[in-house]
Protein backbone atom coordinates (compact mmCIF):
# COMPACT_ATOMS: atom_id res chain seq x y z
CA UNK A 1 0.00 0.00 0.00
CA UNK A 2 1.50 2.87 -1.23
CA UNK A 3 0.86 6.22 1.10
CA UNK A 4 2.13 9.72 1.69
CA UNK A 5 2.76 9.58 5.19
CA UNK A 6 2.66 13.12 5.43
CA UNK A 7 -0.29 14.03 3.57
CA UNK A 8 -2.31 11.41 5.78
CA UNK A 9 -0.91 12.74 9.30
CA UNK A 10 -2.22 16.49 7.74
CA UNK A 11 -5.54 15.11 7.02
CA UNK A 12 -6.49 13.60 10.21
CA UNK A 13 -4.63 16.41 12.85
CA UNK A 14 -7.00 18.93 10.19
CA UNK A 15 -9.70 16.69 11.33
CA UNK A 16 -8.89 16.46 14.87
CA UNK A 17 -8.55 20.21 14.83
CA UNK A 18 -11.65 20.54 13.26
CA UNK A 19 -13.36 18.75 15.73
CA UNK A 20 -12.06 20.48 18.79
CA UNK A 21 -13.39 23.97 17.04
CA UNK A 22 -16.70 22.42 17.19
CA UNK A 23 -16.84 20.98 20.49
CA UNK A 24 -15.14 24.28 21.83
CA UNK A 25 -17.09 26.42 20.42
CA UNK A 26 -20.23 24.55 21.42
CA UNK A 27 -21.58 24.63 16.94
CA UNK A 28 -22.83 21.35 18.48
CA UNK A 29 -25.58 22.23 20.93
CA UNK A 30 -29.12 22.11 19.41
CA UNK A 31 -30.66 25.75 19.71
CA UNK A 32 -34.31 25.60 20.19
CA UNK A 33 -34.86 28.26 17.47
CA UNK A 34 -32.39 26.76 15.02
CA UNK A 35 -33.57 23.09 16.11
CA UNK A 36 -33.53 21.25 12.25
CA UNK A 37 -30.30 23.76 11.01
CA UNK A 38 -27.90 22.47 13.68
CA UNK A 39 -29.34 18.80 12.31
CA UNK A 40 -28.63 19.66 9.32
CA UNK A 41 -25.26 20.54 10.38
CA UNK A 42 -25.15 17.82 12.64
CA UNK A 43 -25.64 15.15 9.28
CA UNK A 44 -22.78 16.93 7.57
CA UNK A 45 -20.54 16.47 10.34
CA UNK A 46 -21.75 12.83 10.18
CA UNK A 47 -21.07 12.46 6.51
CA UNK A 48 -17.65 14.24 6.47
CA UNK A 49 -16.22 12.31 8.97
CA UNK A 50 -17.46 8.86 7.78
CA UNK A 51 -15.77 9.67 4.60
CA UNK A 52 -13.13 10.71 6.46
CA UNK A 53 -12.66 7.25 8.44
CA UNK A 54 -13.29 5.38 5.03
CA UNK A 55 -9.24 5.57 3.95
CA UNK A 56 -7.56 2.39 3.17
CA UNK A 57 -4.75 3.77 5.06
CA UNK A 58 -6.53 4.87 8.49
CA UNK A 59 -8.95 1.48 7.91
CA UNK A 60 -5.31 -0.54 8.19
CA UNK A 61 -4.17 1.34 11.34
CA UNK A 62 -7.16 1.32 12.86
CA UNK A 63 -7.42 -2.72 12.09
CA UNK A 64 -3.84 -3.51 12.88
CA UNK A 65 -1.73 -0.71 15.83
CA UNK A 66 -3.16 -2.33 18.91
CA UNK A 67 -3.57 0.14 21.91
CA UNK A 68 -4.44 -0.18 25.30
CA UNK A 69 -6.60 2.35 27.47
CA UNK A 70 -4.24 3.57 29.58
CA UNK A 71 -2.23 4.44 26.34
CA UNK A 72 -5.33 7.03 25.74
CA UNK A 73 -4.60 10.88 27.18
CA UNK A 74 -7.58 11.68 29.51
CA UNK A 75 -9.13 14.83 27.60
CA UNK A 76 -11.03 17.55 29.55
CA UNK A 77 -13.98 19.00 27.53
CA UNK A 78 -15.14 21.32 30.87
CA UNK A 79 -14.73 24.58 29.33
CA UNK A 80 -12.23 26.88 27.33
CA UNK A 81 -9.55 27.81 29.85
CA UNK A 82 -9.05 23.62 29.42
CA UNK A 83 -8.53 23.83 25.84
CA UNK A 84 -5.03 23.46 26.34
CA UNK A 85 -5.70 19.78 27.70
CA UNK A 86 -6.72 19.20 24.62
CA UNK A 87 -3.46 18.94 23.32
CA UNK A 88 -1.48 15.14 22.78
CA UNK A 89 0.52 13.97 25.59
CA UNK A 90 1.91 10.58 24.55
CA UNK A 91 5.07 11.26 26.43
CA UNK A 92 6.18 7.46 27.31
CA UNK A 93 3.33 5.84 25.78
CA UNK A 94 5.53 3.92 23.37
CA UNK A 95 7.44 2.37 26.20
CA UNK A 96 5.37 1.11 27.90
CA UNK A 97 3.20 0.01 24.72
CA UNK A 98 4.86 -3.71 24.97
CA UNK A 99 6.82 -3.52 28.03
CA UNK A 100 5.09 -1.42 30.93
CA UNK A 101 7.65 -0.46 33.34
CA UNK A 102 5.39 -1.65 36.88
CA UNK A 103 5.06 -4.64 34.88
CA UNK A 104 8.93 -4.85 34.59
CA UNK A 105 9.48 -4.21 38.28
CA UNK A 106 7.13 -6.67 39.55
CA UNK A 107 8.42 -9.37 37.32
CA UNK A 108 11.80 -9.55 38.47
CA UNK A 109 12.96 -12.90 37.74
CA UNK A 110 16.04 -15.29 39.08
CA UNK A 111 16.19 -16.61 35.34
CA UNK A 112 19.69 -15.04 33.73
CA UNK A 113 17.93 -15.56 29.82
CA UNK A 114 15.03 -13.70 31.23
CA UNK A 115 17.03 -10.86 32.95
CA UNK A 116 19.25 -10.48 29.81
CA UNK A 117 16.26 -10.70 27.49
CA UNK A 118 14.88 -7.66 30.38
CA UNK A 119 18.47 -5.39 29.17
CA UNK A 120 17.67 -5.80 25.49
CA UNK A 121 14.32 -4.70 25.95
CA UNK A 122 15.79 -1.98 27.91
CA UNK A 123 18.34 -0.79 25.25
CA UNK A 124 16.68 -1.03 22.22
CA UNK A 125 13.06 0.82 24.31
CA UNK A 126 15.84 3.75 25.06
CA UNK A 127 17.35 4.07 21.92
CA UNK A 128 13.96 4.53 19.89
CA UNK A 129 13.37 6.91 22.92
CA UNK A 130 15.97 8.71 21.87
CA UNK A 131 15.99 8.31 18.44
CA UNK A 132 11.91 10.18 18.54
CA UNK A 133 13.48 13.06 20.73
CA UNK A 134 16.25 13.36 18.62
CA UNK A 135 13.95 13.57 15.42
CA UNK A 136 11.45 16.34 17.05
CA UNK A 137 14.17 18.51 18.25
CA UNK A 138 16.16 18.67 14.75
CA UNK A 139 12.87 19.53 13.05
CA UNK A 140 12.14 21.69 15.62
CA UNK A 141 14.88 23.57 15.35
CA UNK A 142 14.01 24.02 11.83
CA UNK A 143 10.87 25.45 12.47
CA UNK A 144 12.11 28.14 14.66
CA UNK A 145 13.89 29.42 12.11
CA UNK A 146 11.29 29.91 9.95
CA UNK A 147 8.53 30.97 12.15
CA UNK A 148 9.84 32.37 15.92
CA UNK A 149 8.57 36.40 15.91
CA UNK A 150 11.72 37.16 16.25
CA UNK A 151 12.13 35.98 12.67
CA UNK A 152 8.97 36.49 11.34
CA UNK A 153 5.87 38.70 11.35
CA UNK A 154 3.77 36.59 9.58
CA UNK A 155 1.00 35.51 11.91
CA UNK A 156 0.03 31.98 10.40
CA UNK A 157 3.59 31.11 10.65
CA UNK A 158 3.59 32.53 14.31
CA UNK A 159 0.62 30.48 15.03
CA UNK A 160 2.74 26.91 13.81
CA UNK A 161 5.60 28.30 15.76
CA UNK A 162 2.94 28.36 18.91
CA UNK A 163 1.87 24.76 17.86
CA UNK A 164 5.30 23.44 17.78
CA UNK A 165 5.95 24.68 20.81
CA UNK A 166 3.08 22.51 22.06
CA UNK A 167 4.38 19.69 20.29
CA UNK A 168 7.52 19.56 21.06
CA UNK A 169 6.62 20.34 24.70
CA UNK A 170 4.22 16.84 24.72
CA UNK A 171 6.81 15.20 22.77
CA UNK A 172 3.73 14.69 19.77
CA UNK A 173 5.78 13.36 16.54
CA UNK A 174 3.05 13.72 14.40
CA UNK A 175 2.47 17.47 15.51
CA UNK A 176 6.09 18.26 14.33
CA UNK A 177 5.66 16.43 11.05
CA UNK A 178 2.47 18.44 10.23
CA UNK A 179 4.09 21.73 11.47
CA UNK A 180 6.86 20.46 8.70
CA UNK A 181 4.42 19.90 6.45
CA UNK A 182 3.06 23.54 6.30
CA UNK A 183 6.08 24.50 6.23
CA UNK A 184 6.98 22.80 3.21
CA UNK A 185 10.16 21.62 5.09
CA UNK A 186 11.34 18.01 3.68
CA UNK A 187 11.70 15.36 5.59
CA UNK A 188 13.65 12.24 4.23
CA UNK A 189 15.56 10.50 7.68
CA UNK A 190 12.08 8.52 8.52
CA UNK A 191 13.11 5.11 10.17
CA UNK A 192 11.13 2.01 10.79
CA UNK A 193 10.60 2.79 14.57
CA UNK A 194 9.83 6.61 13.43
CA UNK A 195 7.06 4.86 10.93
CA UNK A 196 5.73 2.88 13.67
CA UNK A 197 5.82 5.54 16.35
CA UNK A 198 4.17 7.53 13.82
CA UNK A 199 1.34 4.86 13.65
CA UNK A 200 0.89 4.38 17.16
CA UNK A 201 -0.07 8.06 17.31
CA UNK A 202 -2.49 7.97 14.36
CA UNK A 203 -4.38 5.51 16.14
CA UNK A 204 -4.57 7.04 19.10
CA UNK A 205 -6.18 10.52 17.13
CA UNK A 206 -8.20 7.83 16.01
CA UNK A 207 -9.91 6.79 18.93
CA UNK A 208 -9.69 10.68 20.15
CA UNK A 209 -11.64 11.76 16.78
CA UNK A 210 -14.54 8.81 17.71
CA UNK A 211 -14.83 10.04 21.45
CA UNK A 212 -15.50 13.61 19.93
CA UNK A 213 -17.66 12.67 16.87
CA UNK A 214 -19.25 10.57 19.83
CA UNK A 215 -19.77 13.78 22.22
CA UNK A 216 -20.40 16.47 19.60
CA UNK A 217 -23.32 13.77 18.18
CA UNK A 218 -24.88 13.08 21.63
Amino acid sequence: MKVNIYFEIFNILNEYELLLNIYHDKKFMIDEKNNDNNKEEQNNINKNLNEFMDNDFLNYIFNSVKIKKNEIPNQTHNDEDNRKNDNININNTESNKDNPQSNKDNQKNDNPQSNEDNKKNDNKESNNNNEITNFIKKYYRKIVILTHPDKTNDITKNNIFKKAKDNIENKFLIGIIKNCYDLKIEINDLTESLLNYIMFEIRVIQEKIIELRNIINA
